[in-house]
């Protein structure tokens, strides 16, 4: 009975599936807040004091209004000289005296002098900035004072020290921890990531066939209008690989008639050693079908030249999706 089959070119944008982006979405938003909060801390109060130790120094009150976005953030910077360190404490107080926050902080600072190998400079190294963080429960706004207290101040030889340490206080509104938002981006990428390359494996496995040879075939029962097909050949070869390999593919209806065929390029990857030598070549070429009557088919691949060839793979999915429309699809009618 003769064999009459239609083929028609289009390409694979009535399979795109649009979850994938939806991660690459949330990244967007995240790289948005990320740029917004460069301009949404205003500077409010900026004051420099000194604080004996064992004394608690207070600030004039300012007014914390209850924003929508950002919080409170008070920066206390501890002015030291060499070798020297402070032990302070920050309070955030209500009208009344109340503390509604407070932190701990051991500042310290130290330098000194690097000799190795005949050689020879200076180091220096500190951490003295401290501070808080704070958001407004129910209230709107609030009057609110700072202040600071020093517990002990000393010198690295473990001397204590009764001079007064200065402090240099600054108070923002409208800040964001973007330490929230930078990890926050790191994870959507890596999700947005693994869902991209979660679809070179999407569809049902119809067909896959490995042979230590060039040619490998097999058959499976597959098809359908909406179901995209998705043939993938894997080639491995040696060291004698030329640079460009073809592999031939045939697809052959329920009663063996050859339907379709095509050369396929494949342009092969060269692994090399440490030594720079080459183990192997390798590559992989794919083709999409829509055959539009479900049933029976086989597909048959062979590449050349076979010698350099160790291993081909053959791998046929179908009910695949994409995420573009731009993979050129060979759609088949046969009746």
């Amino acid at each position: 009975m003769p064999v009459t089959v239609q083929t028609e070119k289009y390409g694979t944008s009535r399979f795109i599936e649009r979850t994938p982006f939806l991660p690459l979405l949330s990244v967007l938003v995240v790289l948005l807040a990320l740029f917004l909060s460069i301009f949404f801390p205003e500077i409010i109060e900026q004051d420099r004091v000194q604080v004996q130790p064992q004394e608690t120094v207070k600030l004039d009150s300012i007014r914390m209004e209850r924003d929508p976005i950002g919080a409170l953030r008070i920066d206390v910077k501890a002015i030291l000289p060499s070798n020297t360190w402070v032990t302070y404490q920050i309070e955030l107080l209500d009208p009344q005296g109340e503390r509604l926050a407070a932190a701990r902080k051991e500042a310290w600072r130290e330098s000194g002098i690097w000799r190795e190998d005949g050689e020879s400079g200076t180091w220096s190294e500190s951490d003295v900035l401290g501070g808080l963080d704070v958001r407004l429960g129910k209230e709107q706004q609030e009057d609110v004072t700072i202040a600071i207290s020093v517990e002990e101040h000393g010198t690295k030889a473990g001397r204590l020290l009764e001079d007064p340490v200065p402090f240099q206080v600054t108070v923002e509104k409208g800040v964001i921890d973007t330490r929230y938002l930078i990890a926050g981006l790191f994870g959507t990428s890596a999700f947005s990531l693994l869902s991209l390359l979660s679809f070179r494996n999407t569809g049902k496995p119809a067909i896959r066939k490995q042979i230590n040879d060039s040619d490998v075939g097999a058959r499976a029962i597959l098809g359908g209008h909406n179901s995209l097909i998705k043939v993938v050949v894997l080639i491995e070869a040696d060291e004698t690989s030329p640079p460009y390999m073809n592999v031939d593919l045939w697809v052959k209806d329920g009663q063996g008639e050859q339907i379709y065929s095509e050369t396929l390029t494949a342009r092969m990857r060269f692994h090399k050693d440490d030594n720079g030598e080459i183990q192997k070549a390798v590559d992989r070429v794919s083709k999409f079908f829509v055959l539009e009557r479900r049933g029976s088919y086989g597909f048959y691949v062979e590449v050349r030249p076979d010698e350099p060839v160790d291993r081909t793979t053959l791998t046929v999915r179908e009910n695949v999706k994409t995420i573009t429309g731009k993979n050129p699809v060979v759609n088949i009618t046969v009746s």
